[in-house]
């Protein structure tokens, strides 16, 4: 069992702000054998404080800190698990792994770098002079990487990378901000804002023709599948409140088992919506001008109409859990069409989200600790794209970014004809598991 809690109180003070505490090296061998996470090593060893060895999850990357001195290490980890478990102030939104680990391997280097010049401690930062600490902070931006710098001229995002890395330190206390932050602004911020304005434009852009083509096909399909909408809610919505009646032993085979004399009518309805999650994505990224991460974020019924000086505006809410404090909303402005294609996901889904609610109800006994914790995950995140929809069962989607990232529709040309064809994106909306 994790020991994160007194970690936490050993380790960080808790204030309104979130403050690492300045142990002395016998205070820190106590925290050693205290367990971070419950998950083991590569070499099959507890994951404790005292290691160099560090993922709160099979799936994420692992981040190794090893510095060689105890005091760094210390408030490494210390920011680490103050980041992912806190957040920056009491009562804050914590930053996600993904976040974490880059911020994280970011100071390791800095710690090496400032370890080269003898410091034991990012403490020991708060002794030095302004001036010093400036020069320090600019060769660290811009020494290449075999001196232990960030190669700023070479690699032009790093100025942000150190930026968000750096600001930890003032946040969690270990560096005073008042001596820490003017720098690391007038080092990075004129850095960063070259970079953005040098490579924001460097997209690619789809053909007018193309896009056009995309559209229509999308649009086509959503049409299709609204008009055969009450068909299938009523067919697949008989079929999972007849889930209580199967005595199956797999919960996988609870919807086949207890509705097998309607499977071809289940198998016909499933046929009008088991592309939808695709046509609909790609009518939100065309018309509201989100970016994917915003569109995956999508929560179900996000959609909404009002009236505005007579004329119907529609709308599509986003939310955001960002490395800053709380959850940013932005209204994003639609049009009927996407209204309707968000609506018409949106009840499919619940259908697939009651037959789940069913089968934790009825069928929890026959289902793993894994499954039923999946199940529920999938319930909370509440997700409009989270739903791989499959004839006979639910499964919810836990793909990477990088997968929707790749989530790319092409018009194949076939004689005279064009086909919408979805490429790189079959493990998380192609319909093959049934």
């Amino acid at each position: 069992m994790a020991d994160t809690n007194e970690i936490i109180s050993c380790s960080i003070t808790i204030n309104n702000s979130i403050e690492i505490k300045a142990l002395s090296e016998s205070a820190i061998g106590k925290l050693s054998g205290l367990v971070v996470w419950d998950k083991m090593t590569p070499d099959n060893k507890p994951m404790t404080f005292g290691g160099n060895y560090f993922k709160p999850t099979a799936r994420e990357r692992a981040v190794i800190i090893k510095t060689g001195s105890s005091v760094f290490d210390y408030e490494l980890k210390a920011i680490m698990v103050a980041a992912l478990h806190l957040g920056t102030v009491e009562g804050g939104t914590p930053y996600k792994w993904k976040s974490v680990v880059t911020r994280i391997r970011t100071l390791i280097r800095f710690c090496a770098f400032l370890q080269a010049k003898k410091y034991t401690s990012f403490r020991e930062l708060n002794n030095t002079p302004k001036i010093k600490l400036r020069n320090i902070l600019n060769d660290f931006l811009l020494l290449p990487k075999h001196q232990g710098g960030m190669d700023q001229s070479k690699y032009t995002s790093s100025a942000k990378t150190a930026r968000e890395a750096l600001i930890l330190l003032y946040v969690f206390g270990v560096v005073s901000k008042d001596l820490l932050a003017t720098l690391v602004d007038e080092l990075t911020i004129t850095k960063i804002v070259k970079h953005e304005a040098e490579h924001r434009l460097k997209h690619s852009i789809i053909p007018t023709g193309v896009m056009k083509s995309v559209i229509r096909a999308s649009t086509e399909y959503v049409e299709v599948a609204k008009n055969n909408l009450d068909a299938f809610v009523r067919t697949h919505s008989t079929a999972n409140s007849r889930i209580k009646l199967s005595k199956t032993k797999d919960h996988r085979v609870a919807i086949v088992t207890a509705n097998y004399k309607t499977l071809d009518e289940l198998d016909v309805t499933y046929s009008f919506i088991s592309r939808l999650n695709l046509h609909v994505y790609t009518l939100v990224l065309a018309f509201t001008g989100m970016r994917d991460n915003e569109a995956y974020a999508l929560k179900n019924h996000c959609h909404s109409c009002r009236v505005e000086t007579g004329e119907e505006v529609y709308t599509v809410k986003s939310q955001l859990s960002k490395t800053t404090d709380g959850v940013i909303e932005l209204d994003w402005v639609a049009n009927k069409i996407v209204y309707d294609a968000v609506e018409l996901l949106s009840k499919v889904n619940d259908i697939y989200k009651e037959r789940v609610r069913l089968l934790l109800k009825h069928h929890s006994h026959s289902m793993s600790d894994s499954d039923i914790k999946d199940y529920k995950k999938g319930l909370k995140s509440n997700r409009l794209f989270g739903i791989r929809h499959t004839k006979h069962t639910t499964r919810f989607i836990e793909a990477s970014r990088s997968l929707l990232n790749s989530n790319v529709l092409l018009i194949k040309r076939v004689g005279n004809s064009k086909i919408l064809r979805n490429v790189g994106v079959s493990s998380v909306f192609q319909d093959s598991c049934h």
